[in-house]
C-alpha cells in the first residue's frame, strides 16, 4: 500500500491531466507512477520484499502481466521527447544491471527470484524507448515471453518450496 497507492494516484492524476490536454505534467506523473509499478531502481524497494513474503501465486498474478509496460505503451512512448525517452531507457538499463547483480548475490532464493523478475521488466522498459520498429517489435515479444517464462519459473519454484520448504 505504501508504494502502490501513490503509484495509482500518480497514474490517475496523469490520466486526468492527459485528458484535459496538459501533456507535459501528465507525462511526468504517468512516468512516475509507472516507474513505481515497474520497480525502477530509485523506487524498487517494495518488489523484492513482495516476492519474499507474499504467496508466489499472488506475486505472479500481480507481476506477470506487467501492467506498467502496457501503460507505458499506451500513454507514454509516442508523445515523449527524445531526451526524456533516453532518461527512461537509461533508468531501465541501470535497473536491469542492478537487479541482475543483486539477484546473483542473494542468499535467499525468493529474493533472487524477485530481482530476476525486476531485471526482466527493466529490460522490456529499456527496449520500449527505442525508435526502431524492429527493436520495438522485439521488445513486445520479449514482454510476452518474459511474462510467461517468469510466471512458469515462479510457479515451479512455489511447487518446489511447498514440497521441500524454504529454499
Amino acid at each position: 500500500a505504501f508504494y502502490m497507492l501513490p503509484s495509482g494516484l500518480l497514474v490517475l492524476a496523469g490520466a486526468i491531466l492527459l485528458s484535459l490536454g496538459n501533456t507535459v505534467a501528465a507525462l511526468i506523473l504517468l512516468a512516475g507512477g509507472i516507474a513505481v509499478r515497474e520497480a525502477v531502481v530509485p523506487v524498487h524497494g517494495w518488489f523484492p520484499d513482495l516476492v519474499e513474503r507474499a504467496p508466489l501465486g499472488l506475486v505472479v498474478a500481480f507481476t506477470a502481466p506487467q501492467l506498467g509496460v502496457y501503460a507505458h505503451l499506451r500513454w507514454i512512448s509516442e508523445p515523449l521527447p527524445t531526451e526524456v525517452g533516453e532518461v527512461i531507457a537509461l533508468l531501465g538499463a541501470v535497473t536491469a544491471i542492478f537487479a541482475a547483480l543483486m539477484g546473483s548475490v542473494q542468499s535467499k532464493a525468493r529474493r533472487a527470484l524477485g530481482y530476476l523478475m525486476m531485471s526482466q521488466t527493466a529490460l522490456v522498459a529499456f527496449g520500449l524507448e527505442t525508435h526502431s520498429q524492429v527493436a520495438r517489435t522485439g521488445t513486445l515479444v520479449a514482454w510476452m515471453v518474459s511474462g510467461v517464462a517468469v510466471a512458469g519459473f515462479a510457479m515451479t519454484f512455489a511447487a518446489l518450496e511447498a514440497r521441500r520448504g524454504e529454499i
